[in-house]
């Protein structure tokens, strides 16, 4: 008779979530699905599973199998899926031609799945993608099913997405076993609306200003810990970053202000402000060597601007724009196609009304691809971020103003007048 467990205090939080609202399980073991389930899928039959693109570079074509067994979690079957690295494969869910909310969950043993619902919508429509991460959160049978579960993610079935189950990344090539798959409604049907800058309150508490567009924070981190493993949690959490994290000059300085905010976790009512809070307090420590990663890091975004940037002395245009008593001025060293009409020389003034660096230092509260060196008075990497495809610029700005500086001398590229813009 399989039993059904959570994992320890320590397990769980290692994990980094809660249980989900989601199948249950009888007296004898025996999974039942939950009765508002939109979709289940057992995994009968792989008819709707379809390989991804794959190149030369993969080691192992994707490869799936209907296994017939007694010890599937339920319907004595379930998929077994042979994936590795950037090989990853995927299955169709067909969801209601309606505007809903749901949750995922999916059942695995042997092995990592790398595991996501993927909600794309056709090209004329103009709505992003979405991806939704999936977690363990803490359940488990005695037979070895883990539960992972993805936070509420909406749906518009008017407008026919492709929503499919994704997994990469396995680390074992023998494969991993998946069954149960479900999809629970949860919460109201949210709209992501267009946005302008990292602060545009347009976007509300749960997402954020990402190339704008609103991106909700909760589909790219773990569910919300509840109960007593919440606390239990951020005492490991607190622990860890207190005890193995840091230099000398950091721990003495930095340290104090990050475990402040690991303690405001306690506050925290969603899994974005929970999880969102933890990585800043990683990113408050001010540790070139210390940093705390999450999907949400990697949102493409449209557009890009090709110009790199430098800190220098603009002693040409002081005139046009007083130079900052703290932070170095920074100009454009190198441009590409795509700069956006900067030319080499230019000087970047202000980001949304702040000095350049004043507003990359201040996005340590949303940006996860944050990177600072030690020494406080170290601005490089900030300035090196600004540029690019992913750069700050792009992802997060909404006005920046600059001094262009024109040349008058053809043959030496001085450049001698400058005028705000």
């Amino acid at each position: 008779m399989r039993a059904h467990v959570f994992a320890s205090t320590t397990l769980c939080a290692l994990l980094g979530a809660s249980p989900a609202a989601a199948g249950s399980f009888d007296a004898l073991g025996r999974y039942v699905v939950a009765p508002d389930a939109t979709v289940f899928e057992p995994f009968v039959a792989p008819d709707r599973f379809v390989p991804e693109d794959v190149g030369e570079d993969c080691g192992i074509i994707p490869t799936f199998q209907v296994v017939e067994a007694p010890d599937a979690l339920e319907g004595g079957s379930f998929a077994r899926v042979q994936t590795v690295g950037d090989c990853p494969e995927r299955f169709r869910v067909n969801v209601p031609e309606a505007q809903a909310s749901y949750r995922a969950t999916v059942w695995l043993r042997h092995g990592s799945a790398g595991a996501r619902v993927i909600v794309a919508y056709p090209e004329e429509t103009g709505r992003p993608a979405q991806t939704a991460r999936m977690a363990p959160t803490g359940r488990a049978t005695s037979d070895g099913w883990i539960e992972l579960a993805s936070n509420a993610f909406p749906v518009d079935g008017t407008l026919a997405p492709n929503v499919y189950l994704r997994f990469a990344d396995f680390a074992d090539e023998a494969g991993v076993d998946l069954d149960a798959f479900e999809l629970v409604p949860e919460g109201a049907f949210v709209e992501l609306p267009a946005c302008a800058g990292v602060r545009d309150p347009v976007c509300g508490s749960e997402a954020v200003c990402i190339g704008g567009q609103c991106h909700l924070g909760r589909l790219s981190v773990p569910p919300l810990p509840e109960g007593d493993l919440k606390p239990a949690m951020i005492a490991q959490l607190r622990s860890r970053i207190d005890f193995f994290y840091g230099g000398r000059k950091t721990r003495l300085v930095d340290l104090p202000v990050a475990l402040a905010t690991i303690d405001t976790m306690h506050d925290a009512t969603t899994a974005w402000q929970f999880w969102s809070r933890y990585g800043q307090a990683f990113r408050e420590l001010h540790d070139w060597h210390t940093s705390a990663s999450a999907p949400v890091a990697e949102t493409a975004t449209t557009g890009r601007l090709n110009a790199c940037f430098i800190e220098g002395d603009a002693d040409r245009s002081r005139d046009a724009w007083a130079s900052h008593p703290t932070y170095p001025d920074v100009l454009v060293s190198h441009v590409g196609n795509g700069s956006g009409g900067l030319a080499p020389g230019d000087r970047l003034v202000a980001i949304d009304g702040l000095h350049p660096i004043a507003w990359a230092k201040g996005l340590v509260d949303v940006d996860w691809g944050y990177h600072v060196a030690c020494d406080d008075h170290s601005y490089s990497d900030f300035v090196e971020s600004l540029g690019g495809g992913g750069g700050s610029l792009v992802r997060y700005a909404e006005t920046i103003g600059v001094v262009r500086c024109s040349s008058t001398d053809g043959a030496s590229g001085s450049r001698t007048r400058c005028d705000p813009h």
